[in-house]
């Protein structure tokens, strides 16, 4: 009898699959790490994680897992307090949204909650333990879409095409920000579902067989629970590489036999079945339309410039990496490429469907949000501009496909970073969408600073109180600093009258300070007020976060920004520190940089 080896094993087909899951597992905690900076915030906060639209998909987990669905289950005003995504009607739980997000979620949820209820924790799925799940999930079939559309697109192009196509899709578009920023809106759970049915047609057309035609049913299954109206991607079950008529003809004679037609139905039914018992339970009837009030509206009139050059969430200017995928689709034209009119019609189609929806600019979205699993099908068009590129491989190509690749992810990252979650102006109000562009830096657009620097070693224009200044040995620079210290709750702070010293309107004021303490802060926190005529007109305080691992008795650089409205250049701009305990700190180096555009 033979005995397999370790080295033996590593050189079989294992060793592919072991690498490719080490692989995946590095990445994805290394995304799960960079997706942890978006999520700061308090349960129940507007910005966290489960608010709104986000709250409507979460409620189906601790409805089924923990609360039920009667009303008398739930905390007080709890559908208020995440920004009304669902409600009570009849003392029964409402939401018109779909449970897909929630079952594609439920395999991180479960562990989490578990997880709770173990440690002894509060498990009543509203902590903010349980917004820790969201990221976890995104991440996850982020890469999952991505792997599968990589197989796809690889047995279409080149190795170096088909990986420059994946990286612009995840960093270059808005996809991004619904993976990492919006991790529980449906779009990243949609993506992934429209890969697999991608790689699953494609295999399944090359060798049929039940159990591929199983999963597709399945996968469409959940495409249409996600979002009904995407069931147009479902002609590529059918239509895919479709070149002929003969061709066609052949595959709805094998599709429409009894057996497939009963494995299609069969499986897409029974992923609708929940929904419907649920839609039972709440309306007395199996068939429910959720969206009262809302529908397609300007059907006649479709908002098709809106859609797609609007600053109120235009699809080419907050994503402009479509231009490639468009000069692509271009190229398969001439080219007669295979999808090329499949990819044609499906882009018009969703086109119109969008801008006919009464709410076309898909209310607080960061560009158009309802493209973003329809990338998985414009990627063959943006692969085969890249290939078409860089076949064979040189270096002023390559080296010009690079450089607009990655402007094209920092335009996206840089804006996506800096955009404020809603674009609360009017549809053509390009002033505001300008103001996104200079406080994202993206363009060359002119901007003023002023910067001021205050280390306490003498006295400094623009300083005001002037108290607790003290001589220690250990100053961060120089000998002296600021302590707050008892009931001096206070830092000397930084004041400026801003129509002396700055023009334009004033959009950022960065902080930054050393900091030395014996004991960590509680709730000491950066301050901003802007003040005309006795009237505060903007203020907000930042509580300072440290973190565990912060040394004690060494110093400390803590810093923040704070994003101003583009205010008129009127009033007095003050910016200090405040503790709301007594507590014990010193600081130094207090620096303040003041951005407005010109």
């Amino acid at each position: 009898m033979i005995r397999p080896t370790l080295s033996g094993i590593f050189k079989s087909p294992i060793r592919k699959w072991l690498i490719a899951g080490i692989v995946f597992l590095l990445t994805y905690l290394l995304l799960v790490k960079h997706a942890e900076k978006y999520h700061q915030f308090e349960f129940g906060d507007w910005q966290s994680e489960i608010y709104a639209d986000k709250s409507g998909y979460y409620i189906y987990l601790p409805a089924t897992f923990i609360q039920g669905y009667r009303q008398t289950n739930y905390p007080d005003s709890i559908d208020f307090k995440l920004g009304n995504g669902f409600g009570f009607v009849n003392g029964k739980l409402f939401t018109k949204y779909t449970y897909g997000v929630a079952l594609l979620t439920a395999p991180f949820f479960i562990p989490n909650h578990l997880s709770q209820v173990i440690a002894g924790n509060e498990a009543n799925g509203f902590t903010r333990e349980y917004l820790k799940f969201t990221y976890f999930a995104s991440v996850f079939y982020l890469l999952a879409g991505l792997s599968a559309l990589l197989f796809f697109l690889r047995r279409r192009f080149t190795s170096i095409a088909s990986i420059i196509a994946i990286i612009l899709i995840t960093f270059g578009t808005n996809l991004y920000y619904y993976t990492f920023q919006e991790a529980l809106m449906s779009h990243v759970y949609s993506f992934a579902l429209f890969s697999f049915l991608l790689l699953l047609t494609d295999n399944y057309w090359r060798k049929p067989n039940r159990w591929t035609l199983a999963g597709i049913a399945l996968i469409s299954g959940l495409i249409t629970l996600i979002r009904p109206t995407n069931a147009i991607i479902l002609t590529i079950v059918l239509l895919l590489d479709i070149k002929s008529i003969p061709q066609l003809k052949e595959r709805l004679r094998l599709l429409s036999s009894a057996r497939n037609v009963l494995i299609l139905t069969g499986l897409f039914l029974l992923i609708w079945i929940p929904q419907m018992a649920y839609w039972k339970f709440m309306s007395g009837n199996f068939f429910f339309y959720s969206y009262k009030g809302e529908g397609f509206t300007y059907w006649l009139s479709p908002k098709i410039a809106e859609v797609l050059f609007a600053p109120k969430n235009g699809l080419l200017i907050y994503a402009p990496a479509f231009l490639l995928i468009i000069t692509g689709w271009v190229l398969m034209i001439f080219r007669k490429d295979a999808n090329r009119w499949l990819i044609g019609a499906l882009f018009l189609v969703q086109l119109y469907l969008v801008s006919s929806w009464h709410m076309f600019f898909f209310g607080c979205s960061f560009g158009q949000r309802s493209f973003v699993e329809f990338l998985t099908l414009f990627s063959i068009p943006l692969a085969t501009l890249f290939n078409l590129t860089l076949k064979p491989v040189k270096i002023l190509p390559l080296i010009t496909v690079l450089l607009i690749t990655g402007y094209l992810i920092f335009f996206n990252l840089k804006l996506s970073a800096s955009y404020a979650r809603c674009f609360d102006g009017k549809t053509w109000e390009w002033e505001l969408y300008r103001h996104h562009l200079v406080r994202a830096e993206v363009l060359p657009l002119p901007k003023n600073t002023f910067s001021w620097i205050n280390d306490f070693e003498q006295d400094n224009t623009f300083s005001t109180a002037g108290i607790n200044i003290m001589k220690v040995s250990n100053a961060h620079s120089g000998n002296y600093i600021n302590e707050l210290k008892g009931n001096s709750r206070f830092s000397d702070g930084f004041e400026i009258d801003l129509g002396k010293q700055l023009t334009g309107k004033v959009f950022s004021v960065s902080v930054s300070m050393q900091f030395f303490f014996n004991k960590l802060p509680e709730s000491a926190s950066f301050v901003c007020s802007i003040v005309r005529n006795d009237t505060t007109v903007f203020f907000q305080s930042k509580q300072l976060i440290t973190g565990k691992e912060t040394p004690l008795k060494n110093w400390k650089r803590l810093e923040d920004t704070f994003e101003i409205p583009f205010l008129k250049p009127v009033g007095k701009l003050r910016v200090y520190l405040m503790t709301h305990k007594e507590e014990n700190m010193l600081i130094d180096d207090f620096e303040v940089i003041i951005s407005s555009e010109k």
